[in-house]
């Protein structure tokens, strides 16, 4: 009751420092509305892929030393990012988020990065993937705070890659999994999460202690999981009758979407 009400008391001075800064109320309460209503009701309209919805284990040492090694060269080009207004699912106004682009590694790089952890997914979940986003190793510094949440589409499977660490103590990432049990999940470097990240409600609520906490996201999404979520908002349970070749035609168009948004991402990033 105490860590629940401590994380209680916490979350509202986190709110109010978010009011503070934006010198209004009305943006920071709308969206923490719209951040809880999510919480209660996407996951319940999500299919479960596995049994607990998250799986902890360790990438290949070969891609792990590339990924360390690629961040420490680059760590001094990292890029404050620009997170929009309405953003409450960070503390960006006290302890801004950094990037350092993965482009920078060259394609062998993003390839293996793909590939790996696309093959680690389909093996936990048995499902054929379509790749959503890859932009960068995102960095966390002193007193980071990421408020619980789930992903939006199409961000359905989430790998999360710790490449580099700098901690007081451990900065655990919060799940609540499909059983309804809370799992807090501490990671070291080379360690990865594999997260249904579209219906798990994860965050880490608890101010990073330290100087920096680096990670790696990627997402992907069923096959075609787009067409069929799309088709069962507009036609409920009805029977999906649209081709092969025309799912084709959608997935490929969500492709381009997808591309576009994190091309305009990369542009928001500042110094």
């Amino acid at each position: 009751d105490n860590y629940n009400s401590d994380k209680k008391i916490f979350h509202e001075w986190y709110l109010q420092r978010c009011r503070e800064h934006y010198g209004t109320d009305d943006i920071c309460n709308r969206n923490e509305n719209n951040r809880i209503s999510l919480n209660s009701l996407q996951p319940a309209s999500m299919e479960n892929y596995t049994e607990l919805g998250f799986r902890k284990t360790r990438i290949p040492e070969k891609l792990f030393k590339s990924l360390n090694s690629f961040y420490e060269e680059n760590k001094h080009l990292e890029q404050r990012e620009n997170w929009p207004d309405d953003n409450v699912y960070s503390n960006n106004w006290l302890s801004p988020t950094y990037m350092v682009d993965i482009l920078g590694g060259g394609n062998v790089l993003q390839k293996n990065i793909w590939e790996t952890t696309r093959e680690m997914i389909h093996k936990w979940t048995g499902e054929e993937l379509t790749p959503s986003s890859l932009y960068g190793i995102r960095i966390f510094k002193k007193n980071a705070y990421a408020a619980p949440h789930v992903s939006r589409l199409p961000l359905v499977f989430t790998a999360v890659i710790n490449v580099a660490q700098d901690l007081d103590e451990p900065w655990p990432i919060e799940i609540l999994s499909h059983n309804g049990h809370l799992y807090n999940i501490t990671m070291q470097p080379g360690d990865m999460l594999l997260l249904e990240s579209q219906s798990i409600i994860h965050g880490q609520p608890f101010p990073l202690r330290g100087r920096f906490h680096a990670n790696v996201f990627v997402h992907f999404e069923p096959v075609h999981h787009s067409y069929r979520d799309a088709s069962s908002r507009m036609h409920g349970d009805a029977d999906l009758t649209m081709n092969h070749s025309t799912k084709n035609q959608f997935e490929n168009s969500r492709k381009v979407k997808i591309q576009q948004a994190n091309n305009n991402k990369k542009t928001s990033i500042k110094q």
